[in-house]
């Protein structure tokens, strides 16, 4: 036992299983998709709900990039959380593969946004990436919901795994 206390170790799947939660309360229900956006949301949705999980999911994946400092720690994390996903909110085998499909596309478009380091209009062609794939004309609603929510979910994601490790040991 040295002069330092030890940091509790906290096992990464238990903080993956709450990021999994996030983005299936936030994202699984077409219901939930109409609560957020209303008229925006078609009757046949399946698309748009796959785009919604889609962009929850790369908030995840960029704030354990960004809040893990351990490499081989976030991919773990990382690959455990679409594994997660794919099992939980996923419901048959031609969604799976449209939501890879989508990711895939969707994940260079939102981090090349993300690595736009010489402009400050980041949230907004982030949002806006979003509406040309969830809408079929550009909405103000979408773009700035986006901004809104999607980008609290970074950003406090982050810091809570930032505070985290500082005061515990990610295993």
């Amino acid at each position: 036992m040295g002069f330092f206390p030890r940091k509790e170790k906290v096992p990464a799947e238990s903080i993956v299983k709450h990021f999994v939660d996030i983005c299936i309360s936030k994202g699984t229900s077409k219901e939930r998709l109409r609560e957020l956006f209303g008229d925006v949301v078609s009757d046949d949705s399946d698309k748009q709900y796959l785009e919604w999980m889609a962009v929850l999911m790369f908030a995840v994946v960029h704030s354990i990039q960004r809040g893990v400092q351990n490499d081989v720690l976030s991919k773990k994390m990382i690959d455990l959380f679409h594994a997660s996903v794919y099992q939980q909110a996923i419901f048959n085998n031609r969604q799976r593969l449209a939501l890879k499909s989508i990711i895939n596309e969707r994940y260079a478009t939102y981090f090349a946004i993300m690595h736009q380091h010489l402009t400050n209009n980041i949230p907004l062609n982030f949002g806006k990436a979003l509406n040309d794939n969830f809408c079929e004309e550009p909405n103000l609603l979408v773009q700035t919901y986006v901004v809104e929510y999607v980008f609290g979910i970074m950003m406090s994601l982050t810091e809570m795994l930032k505070d985290l490790q500082r005061n515990c040991e990610l295993v």
